[in-house]
């Protein structure tokens, strides 16, 4: 399974899937007078976005083995046995 390693910045890209999630916040702020909340949004979207992403990898880390699906958390171990990965995680 040897390939490129997961990044740091491949994770904080991934992250950013959730992004969309902004804009209504957005339109609230804008409704509400006050964009100049809009770091806040940006800071709060994206950290739930990260939040997301490890919670997902350490809930489906099997699965994303099984399918060969590199992910932050088996990035690490990519390369190791299963069995060996398996122990590690569990």
């Amino acid at each position: 399974m040897a390939s490129r390693p997961y990044s740091e910045a491949d994770f904080l890209l991934h992250a950013r899937k959730v992004a969309i999630a902004e804009i209504p916040l957005y339109a609230a702020l804008s409704m509400q007078g006050q964009q100049d909340l809009k770091p806040a949004v940006v800071e709060l979207v994206h950290g739930l976005g990260k939040v997301y992403g490890r919670v997902n990898d350490v809930l489906g880390w099997e699965r994303d083995w099984k399918s060969g699906q590199k992910t932050f958390l088996l990035s690490p171990v990519w390369d190791q046995d299963p069995s060996t990965v398996r122990r590690r995680l569990l």
